[in-house]
């Protein structure tokens, strides 16, 4: 999958890897050294398959076990799947969701380790508080819809935030939670409402055609 001509490479021919939990990679392989061997075992295929080595990237929602992530198995960088915000059962304005990616920003800066930075579309989880996800806090927050030009200006300073700090964030690229993560309220796929509003908004940023 790493040689499809789509795939997203960094740094050159690096294949881009998110690892989720990266707290639980340790425990999963059975140790922190079993799974360095196994980010290595990966790193080697790729090589020998043509490609750089994969940017594997530790995603993780707490910014120090990310770091401690990076300095035990290896990983190449930390980052979060998202930031799914506070438990008081609010519904809050998505600047505020905003204010909060940026928040983690800084408070993952500040560990010096390398870096990618996340972008939430959105967050609110409530279609999943039900029997089936009792691991989901009944009175978790939410946040309002974004609107397109706000995903636009929010990843406008993702960008110029990332460039502005090249030291750690040396594979500038930014990740936008999520495609279609409906029953979570992170999306930016086509919609019946909002057609391909969301898109066209980030093609504007990014300097991607309208197909």
């Amino acid at each position: 999958m790493f040689r499809e001509p789509n795939y997203q490479k960094v740094l050159g021919n690096r294949p881009l890897f998110y690892y989720f939990s990266a707290q639980d990679a340790a425990p999963h392989f059975g140790s922190a050294a079993e799974a360095r061997r196994a980010l290595d075992l990966l790193r080697t295929r790729c090589v020998e398959a043509g490609l750089g080595p994969p940017y594997v990237v530790a995603l993780s929602f707490w910014p120090e076990k990310g770091a401690q992530a990076i300095d035990q198995v290896g990983f190449d960088a930390m980052g979060a799947y998202c930031n799914p915000g506070d438990a008081k059962g609010r519904e809050l304005p998505y600047t505020d969701l905003m204010g909060l990616n940026r928040w983690f920003w800084n408070e993952c800066k500040k560990t010096g380790k390398p870096f990618v930075a996340t972008i939430n579309s959105g967050w609110d989880f409530r279609p999943m508080m039900t029997p089936e996800f009792p691991d989901r806090p009944a009175n978790g927050d939410w946040y309002q819809a974004a609107t397109p030009a706000q995903l636009a200006e929010h990843l406008r300073a993702a960008i110029r935030w990332t460039r502005e700090n090249p030291s750690i964030c040396q594979a500038d690229t930014v990740l936008v939670y999520a495609w279609d993560e409906f029953a979570e309220g992170g999306w930016i796929c086509p919609t019946l409402s909002e057609e391909a509003k969301r898109l066209e908004a980030i093609g504007g940023v990014t300097g991607v055609a309208k197909r």
